[in-house]
């Protein structure tokens, strides 16, 4: 059969052949052998080539498949992670721009509250020069000793805003300082004797709020005042102690006020 194709067109050099219900490859070359002319025939099963050669193409178009979804994947995660990350760079700008607003606020308002603070002490110690030319002016005892007295708790008051616009703590105040400062305070205005009555302190630091500070303060300048008065009248001497301890560890504090006055 091959040889038939063959003959058929000579010129040919390569050929398919259908033997029964088979397909073969045909090639055949010519030359010449001691005058005579030879001619070789090479038939090969194409089926089996076909057959890679179908598993070829089939692999490389499922490799092509794979590496187009990889390449669409990694595009995907690529794409995701920079809007990603471009969402974290927004969110860190806008955090930055709210935290320098909140500072800028923070600041404008701890600016306002040492005006304040500073302003309302001012008042206070003109509304103190106020009562003392008043006491001056009266000759009447019980009035200068009203006087007096008003004068001790507007300096108390004064000296707490004194206190926190020094310190810059608008929320807090170490009250054994405060306490302390009061005291020292007393003794030079309603001391008739300076040195006469010595002040011993013996207290421990202790942060409280400005509610707190308050009442303490005006408490401490009436019992300082009234140790002064009662306890060391006519210029006796002696020494005027101010505790603050801890009771317990359950938070509790003490505040005395004790002399060794008559």
């Amino acid at each position: 059969r091959v040889r038939t194709d063959w003959m058929a067109n000579k010129s040919r050099r390569g050929f398919d052949a259908d033997i029964g219900d088979r397909r073969f490859r045909a090639s055949v070359e010519s030359f010449l052998l001691n005058g005579l002319s030879v001619h070789v025939a090479v038939v090969m099963d194409i089926a089996p080539l076909r057959s890679w050669l179908d598993f070829d193409r089939t692999l490389i178009r499922n490799s092509i498949i794979l590496v187009t979804l990889l390449s669409a994947l990694l595009l995907v995660i690529g794409w995701r992670r920079n809007r990603a990350r471009r969402n974290i760079m927004k969110q860190e700008k806008r955090h930055d721009h709210q935290a320098r607003r909140l500072e800028k606020v923070m600041g404008e308002r701890e600016v306002l509250s040492r005006e304040v603070h500073h302003r309302v002490k001012n008042n206070l110690q003109v509304i103190t020069s106020l009562l003392r030319l008043e006491g001056f002016r009266s000759n009447d005892a019980p009035t200068k000793a009203v006087l007096q007295d008003m004068q001790g708790r507007v300096r108390t008051m004064a000296l707490l805003h004194e206190t926190i616009y020094r310190k810059g703590n608008f929320a807090a105040i170490d009250l054994g300082s405060y306490v302390g400062q009061i005291a020292s305070e007393c003794l030079k205005s309603l001391l008739i004797t300076p040195g006469a009555v010595q002040l011993r302190l013996e207290v421990d630091a202790l942060q409280v709020g400005l509610d707190q500070a308050a009442p303490c303060g005006m408490l401490m300048s009436e019992l300082v005042s009234n140790c002064l008065k009662h306890g060391f009248p006519d210029g006796h001497t002696g020494e005027i102690c101010i505790s603050l301890r801890p009771l317990d560890s359950c938070g509790q504090w003490r505040l005395q006020v004790s002399d060794n006055g008559v």
